[in-house]
This record gives C-alpha cells, structure tokens and sequence, in this order.
C-alpha cells in the first residue's frame, strides 16, 4: 500500500482513497474522497470508474504530489485497458472514447 500525506502542517492528516473517471468523450478526471461509497457522487451517465487499489492520499493532496496522483491514476486505466480480455468489457463508450483518443490498442 502506498500513502501519500503531508504531516508538515501539524494538522490532523485524513487518509483518502483515489479514483479516476473516463467520460463518454475519452477524458479522464481524478477524484479523491475518503468514503468509497461517495464516488457515485462524483460519476455522471456513460462514465466508467476505477478505484486506484492500494493508493491513499492526504487530503487536502499536497500540491507536489497532484502530478504523481493523477499519473497514477491514468496508469491504473491504462492496466485496466491492457489486461482485459473479454471485448465486450472495452465496449463501454468511455473507453472505446478514452482508447481512441490515445491510440490504445
């Protein structure tokens, strides 16, 4: 597990779990928020969401850590992507979209 926190500001440091979203448009988005169950709030109508499993942040992110966050975010779309074999799971018009828009395989 990987935690990134930021206890320099003598704050109480709250750990949250982190997600990406591919719109319907191939766009991708990350969302961090410490209740699991909240990312529904987060996801509209044809939009896929993926968990970043083993990942936890400080919130609010530390501003050196955001480019990091949101890499790792996209790299766990992108093993999504590369480890499915089944075609009717990249049929999802977000990820048909988020593939196109990168020249994925």
């Amino acid at each position: 597990m990987l935690v990134i926190a930021d206890f320099r500001s003598g704050k109480k440091c709250c750990l949250s779990h982190v997600a990406a979203i591919v719109d319907d448009q191939g766009g991708l988005r990350t969302v961090v928020t410490r209740i699991l169950a909240d990312f529904a709030y987060h996801l509209g109508p044809r939009e896929k969401l993926f968990v970043v499993p083993d990942f936890l942040v400080s919130e609010p992110v530390p501003w050196d850590a955001i480019p990091f966050v949101i890499r790792r975010s996209s790299d766990c779309v992108k093993e999504w992507i590369r480890s499915r074999n089944d075609p009717d799971a990249l049929r999802h018009p977000a990820i048909a979209a988020y593939r196109k828009r990168y020249g994925l395989p």
